[in-house]
């Protein structure tokens, strides 16, 4: 039994092992957004007294779109007088009280009351707080106060949730001081098209469509409700309920005990709602915001009372057949309806609506390449590195033959097109033809070499017309003075002069025979030296010149400057100046000190390759060897286990596994890559548990898997793609809410796929809180500029309360046949 257990804890506890490492703090503690700075008038100081009430309401909208951009990625939030007037009613009986309360007085005690008071429904949430009206004599701005009030509505996680939910499109805004001015009282009200209540019947209407009054339902209450709305579980409700062909509703589940889970506790119950689509035609609508339901409802059914109607009599296999209601007597039984499964806790409190889905996922498979990080500290570099014109010399060398004098271009043309120098522009060009010293002052000789000199001018002259050509004649009499040292025989001559040597030699033949070979020869030979500017006019000279320059740095030893010059030239690649091949020209040492160079030029070899391959994994592992010290470049060869390692039991998950975690500990690691290598790696363990046996161990695995994908996602993921990918799991698994949030962030990608977006579309439309969105509007305007006809389709096979979105319903009223 122990044996069993322990695998178990292990799986456990490495999957929550690093939690707490990434998700310790408040998303929202850092709220700055200093662009909003850059109006002006929002800077200018704020004096409770003659402050511009516009200025202010102006700010403090533009405070709460930037917090709900931020951290939801949602559009700009819309007005509305009625909502602004229900605001500004709640603040000023906070003013005028002096004190920060969500109570009014009778017979508008709460938010519902006083929105109806202004012409609205009840539906909407308000946030209220309190900051200083003004700071003695410390500077204080409009925005100052506008940030503090938001800042102190995200220090409540609570409030922060409902500030940056996205089912609310619209706000309104009050905000009065107290009578001292010390204070500025402001409340917030947020809501979206169901705030407003333009389609409600007149009082006395007969024959409508839905029950009367709440049908002894009651509204949502996020204190009794908070739980449900957010178990993803209970979406497959709408797919276990369905009405027959004899106007009957059955609930059909493979396994009651789950149903339980969901429905079974004391004081839940479901009701079925019936919803018709005459209700929603695009003339007009006949629904009341106000009620909890959309039609007629039925009467709360508990799970006692479902069990207890089993039609399946093999209760062993854990089937569950039902009928739970039959169709209301005002429907008939042709017309177009949706079931909508209504989940009540506590006293019938309506807590979830449940309702039909057509999810598409299509195509969302990918894999998500995981690049390697520079190494920016491995080598402190020189500072910036740019391309300049940079004027130089270079030589070629020949030797020569003592009494051959038409020496021409030919003898050093292969070594010039062999140099290895960057493009450039001759300024000058020297012919230096060095002698041994034996002919100083060799009249004769001097004939000879002078003639053998000119003779090669003149042939450079003519492939060079108008060079500027000079001569110079050098007798290598430093070089000879330091090799005769090393001859027992003669080192007596470095004693002498010049002079005094060349004499001696010229008359003692046995002398030059002997030294001729060793320390003679090697000193007849031409230099042709050339006074350059090196090119870098374009963007083939420029690449040139860098990898020349680079090449210098490390024949230098100048590490720094090195760096300097691949840092720039990384950065010419990733911007298309250079080609990827120059990283192959450069010459980089194969040993410890050189380590951060060759990763970096790894770095960026697989950043551009399709796919990460075993011999760059293989390569990059020896780099890291050259210095296991250098704890950054543990990270690259840890993306070479978790792309290409296999997984093959929870041991090989739990060794990688410690392996991420440890990089969590390593400053100069971000902590978004390593969230990043983590999301990968848990989706391999998801795809290694589908085809892996059904065992305790391996469920909670599972499950703990899919809960730390939710712990360490970074709030943007790389790509559409891997956020599409990862959202086709969790559709998967019914949880759309959070489906959705990993696309959020892409909907203003032009990049993304029509597949991504009408897959948005489709998860959106399950629910009000999403179908409610400025996101949902978005991304349905997208999908019909991608595709009208499949935007359409979609349409036709979701449940018609989306068209309560009054944006969405222009669009398909307009667009689709509705």
């Amino acid at each position: 039994m122990i044996k069993n257990i322990i695998p178990l804890l292990v799986s456990i506890l490495l999957i929550f092992s690093n939690v707490a490492i990434a998700q310790t703090e408040s998303p929202y503690m850092d709220f700055n957004p200093v662009s909003v700075k850059e109006n002006a008038k929002f800077t200018k100081n704020f004096t409770p007294n003659s402050y511009d009430s516009k200025v202010l309401y102006n700010c403090m909208t533009a405070v709460l779109d930037a917090a709900r951009a931020q951290y939801r990625f949602v559009p700009e939030l819309k007005h509305d007088l009625h909502i602004d007037s229900t605001a500004q009613f709640q603040a000023d009986f906070m003013a005028e009280k002096d004190e920060r309360t969500e109570d009014n007085y009778a017979p508008y005690k709460t938010l519902p009351y006083r929105l109806r008071k202004y012409g609205l429904s009840g539906n909407g949430m308000e946030l209220i707080t309190k900051v200083k009206a003004y700071l003695g004599e410390q500077e204080y701005t409009y925005y100052d106060l506008c940030l503090a009030a938001v800042q102190s509505l995200l220090k409540n996680n609570k409030l922060a949730e409902v500030l940056l939910d996205k089912q609310y499109s619209y706000v309104g805004i009050g905000f009065n001081t107290d009578a001292q001015m010390k204070n500025m009282y402001i409340s917030v009200i947020l809501g979206n098209d169901r705030t407003f209540n333009p389609y409600k019947p007149a009082p006395g209407a007969k024959d409508l469509p839905y029950s009367k009054g709440m049908a002894g339902l009651k509204a949502y209450d996020d204190k009794v409700c908070k739980k449900c709305a957010t178990e993803p579980g209970l979406e497959v409700l709408s797919e276990y309920v369905s009405l027959n062909k004899n106007g009957e509703v059955y609930i059909v589940c493979d396994d009651y005990k789950q149903l339980k889970k969901l429905i079974g506790k004391e004081g839940d119950a479901i009701a079925i709602d019936f919803v018709q689509r005459s209700q929603y035609e695009c003339d007009g609508f006949i629904v009341d915001y106000d009620h909890p339901s959309r039609g007629f409802v039925t009467k709360p059914i508990t799970f006692e009372t479902i069990f207890s109607k089993n039609e399946n009599a093999n209760l062993k296999n854990g089937k569950l057949i039902s009928k739970i209601a039959d169709l209301p007597e005002q429907i008939n039984l042709n017309s177009d309806l949706d079931l909508h499964v209504l989940v009540l806790k506590e006293g019938n409190r309506v807590c979830r609506t449940v309702i039909a889905k057509n999810i598409e996922a299509k195509n969302a498979a990918y894999d998500e390449k995981i690049n390697f990080i520079k190494d920016d500290k491995g080598i402190k570099s020189a500072g910036e590195w740019v391309i300049a014109p940079e004027e130089s010399t270079f030589s070629v060398k020949f030797p020569y033959e003592l009494k051959k004098t038409d020496y021409t271009t030919a003898a050093f043309d292969s070594a010039l097109k062999n140099n290895d120098v960057p493009a450039y522009k001759v300024n000058k060009i020297e012919i230096i033809a060095h002698n041994s010293p034996n002919y100083y002052k060799d009249a004769a000789y001097q004939k000879i070499q002078t003639k053998r000199a000119e003779f090669l001018k003149k042939d450079m002259l003519a492939k060079s017309p108008g060079a500027d050509i000079s001569i110079t004649y050098d007798y290598c009499w430093d070089w000879f003075k330091e090799a005769i040292v090393n001859s027992s025989d003669f080192y007596d001559l470095s004693f002498l002069t010049l002079d005094e040597a060349a004499s001696q030699l010229r008359y003692d033949s046995w002398a030059l025979k002997s030294l001729d070979s060793e320390y003679l020869a090697p000193c007849r030979y031409y230099e042709i030296k050339y006074y350059v500017t090196y090119l870098a006019s374009t963007k083939e000279e420029e690449q040139a010149f860098a990898v020349w320059k680079f090449n210098q740095a490390i024949a230098k030893k100048n590490r720094g400057l090195a760096m300097s010059i691949e840092d720039y030239m990384i950065d010419q690649i990733e911007k298309g100046n250079f080609h990827v091949s120059s990283l192959k020209e450069l010459q980089i040492p194969n040993n410890k000190d050189y380590q951060t160079l060759l990763n970096n030029r790894l770095y960026l070899q697989y950043k551009l390759a399709k796919k990460l391959t075993e011999p760059v994994v293989t390569e990059m592992k020896s780099i890291y060897n050259l210095n296991t010290e250098n704890r950054a470049l543990l990270y690259n060869t840890t993306v070479g286990d978790v792309m290409l390692g296999k997984i093959t039991s929870t041991a090989d998950v739990a060794r990688t596994q410690a392996n991420i975690d440890r990089l969590y500990a390593i400053p100069d690691i971000p902590k978004d890559r390593v969230n990043s290598l983590n999301m990968e790696f848990q989706l391999k363990v998801v795809n290694y548990l589908d085809t892996a046996p059904v065992n305790m161990e391996n469920t909670t695995l599972l499950a703990t898997t899919f809960a730390k994908i939710k712990e360490i996602r970074n709030p943007k993921l790389d790509s559409w793609q891997n956020a599409y990918k990862l959202a086709s799991y969790f559709i998967k698994k019914h949880d759309y809410l959070y489906a959705l949030s990993l696309m959020d962030p892409f909907l203003d990608d032009p990049t993304i796929s029509e597949d991504f977006i009408m897959s948005y579309v489709s998860i959106a439309a399950h629910r009000e809180q999403t179908y409610m969105s400025s996101l949902f509007t978005e991304a349905v305007k997208i999908a019909y500029e991608k595709n009208p006809t499949r935007l359409c389709a979609i349409f036709d096979k979701v449940p018609y309360c989306v068209m309560e979105n009054a944006d969405v319903k222009e669009i398909l009223c307009k667009n689709c046949d509705r």
